[in-house]
């Protein structure tokens, strides 16, 4: 088997459960058969859901941007992370569907996003980093030494200053 086991993995790459607050209902079948309102909490659901999944696949990737190496002449995005050490926190299942990503238009997209910022705060970035912060201190460890703050989740008014947190890691 080529293609067809290999999707297969791909599709169990990470085990994700529902959030403990999502109860489990009974799907109510097709879109067709569903009220708008319907469609747009599950709609809602399915975004949330992302939402969370690369938050926790992107947790403290701050650690993990470097500055490349002077022999590289022309690095692209990618030379400014630290993608092994990424792979590596994931189980090996993961390993191939996150080598993948790596690989992609998106991904590249999203680094270049956070290494060559724009002049003015990006509400997206901002967000997605906020929504990393609020995840490291609902942790207890985080609670314990996360010095972070929320305000864009807190008050939904963009900070002037952008994100607040460092974007790159201080160097140890």
């Amino acid at each position: 088997g080529g293609g067809s086991g290999r999707g297969r993995r791909m599709a169990t790459a990470f085990s994700m459960a529902p959030p403990p607050d999502m109860a489990l209902e009974t799907p109510a079948g097709s879109l067709a058969e569903m009220s708008e309102a319907e469609v747009a909490a599950a709609v809602s659901r399915i975004k949330a859901g992302f939402l969370r999944f690369f938050v926790s696949m992107m947790v403290r990737y701050q650690e993990l941007l470097i500055v490349p190496s002077s022999t590289i002449k022309q690095p692209a995005a990618v030379d400014f992370f630290d993608e092994r050490r990424w792979i590596a926190r994931f189980g090996s299942e993961s390993r191939e569907w996150l080598e993948m990503f790596c690989r992609s238009q998106t991904f590249t997209q999203w680094l270049e996003a956070r290494l060559a910022p724009s002049a003015e705060p990006e509400l997206e970035i901002v967000f997605f980093n906020e929504q990393i912060d609020a995840k490291i201190m609902r942790s207890t460890k985080g609670r314990l030494l996360a010095k972070h703050t929320t305000p864009l989740l807190s008050t939904g008014v963009m900070p002037s200053g952008g994100y607040g947190g460092s974007p790159v890691a201080p160097p140890v």
